[in-house]
């Protein structure tokens, strides 16, 4: 996944510059939301489907990572031409706090999710018979509901509206 997102960014940057970055960052979530749905065709004797799919996640992946960043950017000239005062550590600190207090909320509702669908942990490094309820459990809290929430994300990014135009120096006088 990693070397896929790496691989990508000089794709992605040159689709930004020629659709915007709004627009890759958009469909970057889009695709990413379906990708992860294939995951239900991969199993133990189809290795190539899973290393397929991890590097469409890593592309876009790195494509609405690389976007948000490209954006904080913006937000960050844009608060800058309005205030006339730098506050980059703030807005990257707010980004990094919610990045970080998402991840933890997530990973303990998956963990929630993991024990009320009746996954069964290992004590010795084996890997324990889990059955067709903790299965399909599995799939859903791991599959469909982040490709809903990353979906679902784009409602959220419709209300940012910062045009190019607003990014550019005005002239005063």
């Amino acid at each position: 996944i990693a070397v896929a997102s790496m691989a990508a960014m000089p794709v992605l940057v040159s689709l930004a510059a020629r659709f915007g970055k709004m627009t890759v960052y958009k469909w970057s979530l889009i695709i990413y939301s379906i990708s992860i749905q294939f995951y239900w065709f991969a199993d133990a004797e189809s290795m190539w489907i899973v290393w397929l799919i991890a590097a469409a996640i890593g592309f876009f992946n790195g494509g609405f990572i690389l976007m948000s960043f490209s954006v904080l950017t913006d937000t960050v000239t844009y608060d800058r031409m309005r205030s006339g005062i730098s506050r980059e550590g703030a807005l990257s600190s707010i980004y990094s706090a919610v990045d970080k207090v998402g991840n933890a909320i997530g990973g303990a509702i998956f963990l929630a999710m993991l024990s009320a669908v009746g996954f069964v942990e290992s004590s010795d490094g084996s890997f324990p018979q889990q059955s067709e309820e903790t299965i399909r459990g599995i799939w859903v809290f791991y599959v469909v509901v982040p490709a809903l929430l990353h979906s679902g994300s784009i409602f959220i990014l419709n209300r940012y509206k910062l045009p190019e135009a607003d990014l550019s120096p005005r002239e005063t006088g």
